[in-house]
């Protein structure tokens, strides 16, 4: 086994979660040299990184009064993993100008939009083809849905009953609205 890189082994995380960061911090930074990145570029954006793993988005929120205040922090260290895991997949392909916080912050967006939806659904509803499909454009990046996602979350996020207003603009904006 490696030797976990020495800025990791000191914060406050799961030693399996620091592992794991070190591991695709590795990979991910391998597959864009091979890409002809320079170095220092892709030196400047590592998940290894202060920057990424001490970023807002990455933080766990654990409490369910704090959790409805924030939609955009991970709410278990399953999800945190999940963050960590869709940035180093997304990483190699996506815009130098992208910064980590837009990547997770597009990340974490579908994910609360993809929740709320689920719980406005019935049993019934949620097993049709539509809902499957619908899921699936939020699951698979669509950059449409990806930016509806990331605007009610941004919009309910400004507002004081937050929770509310995230399922209200589900229900009422094009793509999420049946209307």
């Amino acid at each position: 086994m490696r030797q976990i890189n020495l800025g990791l082994a000191a914060l406050n995380l799961p030693k399996e979660t620091r592992e794991l960061i070190d591991t695709l911090d590795g990979e991910v930074n391998a597959a864009r040299l091979a890409k002809g990145e320079d170095y220092s570029t892709v030196s400047s954006r590592r998940l290894a990184s202060v920057g990424f793993v001490e970023m807002p988005m990455v933080r766990l929120v654990l409490d369910k009064v704090a959790q409805e205040n924030s939609f955009l922090v991970c709410y278990s260290e399953e999800e945190r993993v999940m963050v960590i895991q869709q940035t180093a997949a997304l990483l190699p392909t996506v815009s130098r100008r992208k910064t980590f916080v837009e990547i997770a912050s597009e990340i974490l967006s579908r994910e609360r939009c993809m929740a709320a939806a689920m719980k406005q659904l019935s049993p019934e509803e949620a097993n049709t083809e539509a809902a499957r499909k619908f899921f699936k454009l939020i699951r698979d990046s669509n950059p449409e849905m990806v930016g509806a996602c990331l605007s009610v979350v941004q919009e309910a996020e400004k507002r004081a009953r937050k929770v509310y207003e995230l399922n209200k603009l589900l229900r009422d904006r094009a793509p999420f609205s049946t209307k």
